[in-house]
């Protein structure tokens, strides 16, 4: 499964030259991202925390206006009323990311998470803002919605991560 979306990956960042770039228009670029998670209500009396890595490509459509496909995983740790252990979630999300500074940004992400051990996948949402530090990094505070069988688990996250392409 991992192999899986890092050839898709390789294929999105090989694909961004093909988008024809207006002058003063913002430019393709990719990123890759540390990611935590912290679960909320009973998502979080299951699960203690979350760690993990992803993978992003933002397509420009605008000076500050951006497709963005996502894709990456999480380990949750199950806290020890539910034995300990771990899950992985792979998160593959796609949305828009607008700038409304030089240094502040919105995300609003849609997809599917596909859970490790056997659980299925879930529809998944992720709101956030964000702040660009440098030219080359940034940080994205978001929330994790998962709806499965009309049972809802959600996260507050955070991505920290490095921009290639820019």
């Amino acid at each position: 499964m991992k192999k899986k979306y890092f050839i898709i990956i390789i294929i999105l960042f090989e694909t961004i030259p093909v988008f024809a770039q207006e002058e003063g228009q913002a430019k393709n670029h990719f990123s890759i991202g540390a990611e935590s998670a912290f679960p909320l209500g009973l998502f979080g009396e299951a699960y203690s925390l979350g760690i993990g890595a992803s993978g992003q490509v933002n397509f420009a459509i605008g000076k500050q206006t951006y497709v963005t496909i996502n894709a990456g995983y999480i380990n949750y740790f199950l806290s020890k009323t539910y034995g300990g252990g771990s899950e992985g979630y792979s998160p593959l999300l796609n949305g828009i990311e607008q700038g409304f500074s030089r240094n502040f940004f919105a995300s609003v992400q849609l997809g599917t998470t596909f859970r490790t051990h056997g659980l299925g996948n879930a529809f998944t949402f992720s709101p956030g803002i964000g702040i660009k530090f440098a030219k080359n990094f940034s940080a994205l505070i978001k929330y994790i919605g998962q709806i499965k069988s009309a049972i809802n688990s959600g996260a507050m996250g955070l991505r920290a991560a490095y921009t290639f392409g820019k």
